[in-house]
C-alpha cells in the first residue's frame, strides 16, 4: 500500500525514470524487431524466376547452409547421377555467366536452362552458336545484333528468338565456354517431390543441398536478399549497441532517481520503518512503475522499427521492397530488459537507503558524504581492467581478432569511467573549472563549489553525455582508423603507373590486358582474376572448436611475378614466389601456416586440397590468392576487377584500350576512388550503427537534467532568499550545466583516445603508417549538441522555478 501511495503522490518525480525506461524498452524492442524482420526477409519478392518449372534444385553444400546467395556449385558430373534416380525425367545443369552489353550488365544462361524457368518462345528459333534469345521486354527482334563482352573478350551475337519473359540465353556450347554450372534443376514425374528429394539425398550424399518448395528461392540470385544479408551483420551490431546504451542509461537514471529520495527514506526510518520495508517499497515501486513504462515502451518499438527501416531505405542499406512486420518476441525482449534493468537500477540505492540508521540517514540526506560504494569500486575497476586487458591481448592475436577486440573497447572505458566518476570527477572538475577559481564573482564560485560538493549528482547528469560522446567518438574513430590504415596500406603497396577499371564496374575482360601488352610490350601488366572459393568443412572441428578457417569468399587468381611489381601484397609468412598450381595463400586470421593444407571448392564445383604457400595480411582487400592458371581452369567467367600497368603512362594505356568500355586512371586517383568508396560505405554504416542510439542518449540528457533541475527547488529557493536575482540564479544553473557537459566530454575523449590507441597498436603490426584517427569534428559536433540540450533542459525549468515566490 505504501508503494502505491508513493506512486500516486510522487508520480511527477518518477516520470523521468519512467520515460527513460519506456524509451530504453522502445529502443531495444525496435532494434530487435528490425533485426528479426531482416532475418525473415520481410517484404522481399519470393517469386521464382530461374527455377519456376523445376520442382527440385540441387546445389553444392557449404559449411553452414544459411540463407546466403553464394552457395557453392554442385560437384562436376552430378547431372547424370541425378538423372538415373527413379522419378527424375531430366537433370539440367544451369550454366550461368556474367556479361556486359552496351546497355549494361546481364546474366547469361545456356539454352537448356529455359526449361527450368518455364519460358517459351514467342518468336524466332532456339539459339545456335553465335546467337542469343532475349526477352521481349528488351525491345529486340530476331535478326538484331548485340555486342557482348564475356570473360574472353568481345563477341557479336545475332538475336535468333524472343521469349515471353526476361532472359538472356545463348547456345549450350557458348555458355560452356563462358560460364560454370551454378545448380542442377530437376524435372520429375508424378512421384511425390518430398519422397524423391529424400531419395536423391540418400543417393548423392551430404555433398549437396537439395531444395524443394519455397526453399528453391535460396538458389536464385536475388540482389535484395544479398543486400539484406549484408545488413544483417550491421544491424546485429547496431542492436547490440542499442541494448548497451539503453541498459546504461536506464540503470543510471533509475539509480539517480532513487538516490534523490534519501531524505524520504530517512524519514521513513525515523518513524519506525525497517530496512527490509524500505527496500521492499523501492523494489515494488520499480516493479510497478518500471513494468508500466517497459510495457508502453515495448509497444513504441513498433513505430520506431518502421521509422528506422525508412531511414535505412533512404540510406540504401536495405531494399526498397523491405517491409518489416512486428513480432511478439522482440516486444517481449524490450519489456523484459526494461523491467529487469529498472529493478537492478533500484537495487543498490535501495539497499544503501535501508542499511543506515535514522540519524545517519538524516545526515546523509543533507550532504552526500560517500559517493563511492563497494559495488561501484568493484565493477568500475573490473570494466577498466577488462578494457586494458583487451588492448594488451589484441597485441598478440591475429589481426582480424585484434580489430574485433579493440573496436568495442571504448564502450568498456565508458562504463568504467561512469562507475568511477565520483573518484575521477573532483580532479577533472578542478581542472576544467580552474579559471572559475580565480574569478571574484559569486556565480563562478557557486558553480565550482556546487559541482565539487554534489559529486554524485554531477556524475549522474554527466553519464548520458559520457555515453553519447564516448560511443560516437569510439565507433566513428574506430572506423576512421581502420579506413586510414587500409588506405595507407594500399597507397604504400600500389606501384602501378596506370590502373584500368571497367566503366560499368562489372570487371575487365581478357581483351584489355592483351591490348595493353600489345601497345606497350615492355610494360608490366597484372590482371588478377576475381573468383569465389568455398572451404570444404572438415570431418571434425579444428582445435578452436570451429568448422573451417573462414576462407570461403572472394579470391584472386594472380601471376605472382607481375603482381609483386604492381600491387605487392603484405606477406606475413612464406613467399609469393612459391604460389604455383596446387597452392594457395590465406589470410593470417585463419590461423593456418605455411605448409598446411585446406580443401576448397572452385566455381565449377571441383574440390581440391591445396597447400598454403604464404600467409597474407588480413587487412588486404583479398587475401586469398591462387595461381591465375588455376582460376582460368575452374572459372571461365572470371573477370579482372582492375588491370595494373607499370612502365607505361596513363595516356598511353588509355590510347591502347580506347573503345573497350574501360577507364584508365593513375595510382593516386585509383587510391582516392577506393578511399571515397570506403568512406561512403562507412558513413552509411554509421547511420545504421549510431543513429537511433544517439537520438536516445540525447533524450536521456534532457530527461536526466530535467530531473536534476526540478529536484533543486529548495536550493534555488535558498539562492533567491539569499539575495540572488532570477537572472543570476539562471546563470549559476547554466554554468553548472556547461561544466557537466565539459566533464562528460572530457571523460568521453579519454575513453575514445585510449580505445583508438589500442586499435592503432593492433593495426601497426601490418601497416607501418597505422595511427589513431581521433574524430575531433564528430566529437565537437556531439559536444555542441549535448551542450544545447543540457542548457535547454536546465535553463528553462530553472527560470520557471526562480520566478516562483521564494518563500513557497
Amino acid at each position: 500500500m505504501l508503494a502505491l501511495d508513493t506512486l500516486r503522490s510522487r508520480w511527477a518525480g518518477l516520470l523521468g525514470t519512467m520515460v527513460a525506461v519506456a524509451l530504453g524498452a522502445a529502443l531495444i524492442s525496435g532494434a530487435a524487431s528490425l533485426l528479426a524482420a531482416v532475418g525473415e526477409r520481410d517484404g522481399l519478392d519470393t517469386a521464382l524466376t530461374r527455377y519456376a518449372a523445376a520442382p527440385i534444385v540441387v546445389q553444392g553444400a557449404r559449411m553452414s547452409d544459411d540463407q546466403l546467395a553464394d552457395q557453392p556449385p554442385p560437384p562436376p558430373g552430378l547431372a547424370p547421377r541425378l538423372a538415373a534416380v527413379p522419378g527424375v525425367t531430366a537433370a539440367i545443369p544451369d550454366v550461368v555467366f556474367p556479361a556486359q552489353l552496351d546497355r549494361g550488365p546481364v546474366e547469361g544462361r545456356g539454352w537448356s536452362s529455359v526449361r527450368l524457368a518455364g519460358a517459351s518462345l514467342v518468336g524466332g528459333t532456339a539459339p545456335a552458336e553465335g546467337e542469343v534469345v532475349v526477352g521481349r521486354s528488351s525491345g529486340l527482334a530476331p535478326g538484331a545484333v548485340v555486342r557482348l563482352r564475356a570473360a574472353d573478350g568481345e563477341h557479336r551475337l545475332r538475336v535468333s528468338g524472343v521469349l515471353d519473359r526476361p532472359g538472356f540465353y545463348v547456345s549450350d556450347r557458348d555458355a560452356a565456354r563462358w560460364g560454370t554450372v551454378r545448380a542442377v534443376g530437376l524435372l520429375v514425374s508424378n512421384a511425390p517431390v518430398d519422397a524423391l528429394a529424400a531419395a536423391i539425398r540418400k543417393a548423392v550424399g551430404p555433398s549437396v543441398v537439395v531444395r524443394t518448395g519455397d526453399d528453391r528461392r535460396l538458389a536464385e540470385p536475388n540482389p535484395d536478399r544479398v543486400q539484406l544479408d549484408d545488413a544483417t551483420a550491421l544491424l546485429g551490431i547496431s542492436a547490440g549497441l542499442a541494448g548497451f546504451v539503453a541498459i546504461f542509461v536506464v540503470a543510471s537514471t533509475f539509480a539517480f532517481a532513487v538516490s534523490q529520495r534519501r531524505r524520504e527514506f530517512a524519514l521513513l526510518r525515523l518513524v519506525g520503518a525497517f530496512p527490509r520495508q524500505v527496500r521492499r517499497m523501492v523494489y515494488l515501486e520499480a516493479l510497478l512503475a518500471g513494468g508500466a513504462a517497459a510495457a508502453g515502451g515495448s509497444l513504441l518499438g513498433i513505430p520506431l522499427m518502421s521509422a528506422y527501416a525508412w531511414g535505412l531505405e533512404r540510406a540504401e542499406l536495405v531494399p526498397s521492397s523491405f517491409a518489416p512486420e512486428a513480432r511478439f518476441w522482440p516486444l517481449t525482449l524490450g519489456f523484459g530488459i526494461g523491467l529487469v534493468v529498472a529493478l537492478l537500477g533500484s537495487w543498490t540505492a535501495a539497499r544503501r537507503a535501508g542499511r543506515v540508521s535514522p540519524v545517519e540517514a538524516m545526515r546523509e540526506a543533507g550532504v552526500e558524504r560517500r559517493p563511492m560504494t563497494l559495488g561501484r569500486w568493484f565493477w568500475g575497476l573490473l570494466f577498466l581492467a577488462g578494457a586494458v586487458a583487451m588492448i594488451v591481448v589484441a597485441g598478440y592475436v591475429e589481426e582480424e581478432g585484434a580489430i574485433a577486440l579493440t573496436v568495442f573497447v571504448g564502450e568498456l572505458f565508458v562504463v568504467a569511467f561512469a562507475l568511477l566518476a565520483p573518484v575521477l570527477l573532483p580532479p577533472v572538475i578542478r581542472l576544467v573549472s580552474w579559471p572559475l577559481a580565480a574569478s571574484r564573482g559569486a556565480e563562478p564560485l557557486l558553480v565550482r563549489q556546487g559541482a565539487l560538493t554534489a559529486v554524485r549528482r554531477v556524475a549522474s547528469t554527466a553519464a548520458p553525455v559520457l555515453v553519447t560522446v564516448g560511443v560516437a567518438g569510439s565507433m566513428i574513430g574506430a572506423i576512421a582508423t581502420l579506413a586510414h590504415a587500409t588506405d595507407a596500406d594500399l597507397r604504400a603497396r600500389l606501384t602501378a603507373d596506370a590502373v584500368v577499371v571497367a566503366a560499368s564496374g562489372s570487371g575487365v575482360d581478357a581483351g584489355v590486358p592483351a591490348a595493353v601488352a600489345a601497345a606497350a610490350p615492355d610494360a608490366v601488366v597484372s590482371a588478377p582474376l576475381a573468383t569465389t572459393v568455398w572451404e570444404v568443412a572438415p570431418a571434425e572441428p579444428d582445435g578452436a572448436g570451429r568448422l573451417g578457417h573462414g576462407i570461403t569468399g572472394d579470391a584472386l587468381g594472380v601471376d605472382p611475378t607481375t603482381l609483386r611489381r604492381t600491387l605487392n601484397p603484405a606477406v606475413v609468412a612464406g613467399s609469393l614466389a612459391d604460389l604455383r598450381p596446387g597452392t594457395i595463400t590465406v589470410p593470417d586470421a585463419t590461423g593456418l601456416g605455411v605448409g598446411d593444407t585446406v580443401a576448397v571448392t572452385f566455381a565449377d564445383g571441383a574440390t581440391e586440397r591445396l597447400r598454403v604457400a604464404a600467409v597474407v595480411s588480413s587487412l588486404q582487400s583479398t587475401s586469398v590468392l591462387l595461381p591465375i592458371d588455376t582460376v582460368r581452369a575452374h572459372d571461365p567467367a572470371a573477370l579482372a576487377p582492375a588491370v595494373y600497368v607499370r612502365g607505361s603512362s596513363p595516356d598511353a594505356v588509355r590510347a591502347a584500350v580506347g573503345g573497350l568500355g574501360v577507364d584508365v586512371i593513375d595510382r593516386v586517383a585509383y587510391a582516392d576512388a577506393r578511399s571515397a568508396e570506403a568512406n561512403e560505405g562507412n558513413q552509411l554504416a554509421l547511420i545504421a550503427l549510431l543513429g537511433v542510439a544517439l537520438l536516445y542518449t540525447g533524450l536521456a540528457i534532457v530527461n536526466t537534467l530535467l530531473m536534476a533541475t526540478f529536484d533543486r527547488r529548495q536550493e534555488l529557493a535558498l539562492l533567491r532568499l539569499s539575495g540572488a536575482t532570477p537572472r543570476q540564479g539562471v546563470r549559476v544553473v547554466a554554468g553548472e550545466a556547461v561544466l557537466v557537459v565539459l566533464v562528460g566530454v572530457g571523460m568521453a575523449v579519454a575513453a575514445t583516445v585510449f580505445s583508438l590507441l589500442g586499435l592503432a597498436n593492433a593495426l601497426g603490426r601490418s601497416v607501418e603508417d597505422a595511427a589513431p584517427v581521433v574524430p575531433w569534428g564528430s566529437i565537437g559536433v556531439s559536444a555542441l549538441v549535448c551542450l544545447a540540450l543540457a542548457l535547454g533542459a536546465t535553463v528553462l525549468p530553472a527560470w520557471s522555478l526562480l520566478h516562483r515566490p521564494a518563500a513557497g
